[in-house]
């Protein structure tokens, strides 16, 4: 597809994702500093891990999916569409897992409240790990 390495791709890509959850999860963490968590800061903590975990795994599938467009526009059949489709259902379920998202739509107590415990991010890191592997594979 590319003369560029799927490894070098691979970690570039990684890479930008890393920056932008790092940047999202610094500015989510000037809006859970002024929310009132002062008595419960391992939910401030754990939003945050979940909140780059989240973020780290959206960029990945849109870069995922924008691949695939791709291969898709040079090769159109059953298969890549469904693979389109696959990661563009693993966006969806990425944007959702996102606290901001969740504090936006259903009111800032319910969203922080709904995100407690180390659980409410393992199954994005997860995600993280299959998208990476998935995005590798796409790129040789």
């Amino acid at each position: 597809m590319s003369e560029v390495n799927p490894g070098r791709r691979t970690l570039a890509v990684a890479l930008v994702a890393f920056v932008v959850a790092i940047v999202a999860t610094f500015l989510f963490t000037r809006l859970v500093g002024r929310l009132p968590l002062t008595d419960r800061p391992e939910i401030a903590i754990q939003l945050v891990v979940k909140m780059f975990v989240s973020t780290f795994t959206v960029v990945l599938l849109i870069a995922l999916t924008m691949n695939y467009l791709t291969v898709y526009r040079e090769m159109p059949n059953r298969f890549t569409l469904s693979l389109i489709i696959f990661c563009l259902s693993l966006l969806l379920y990425a944007l959702t897992s996102v606290p901001i998202v969740a504090m936006i739509f259903s009111g800032f107590r319910q969203g922080i409240s709904a995100s407690i415990g180390p659980f409410a991010f393992i199954p994005d890191m997860f995600a993280s790990i299959a998208v990476l592997i998935l995005l590798h594979q796409s790129y040789e």
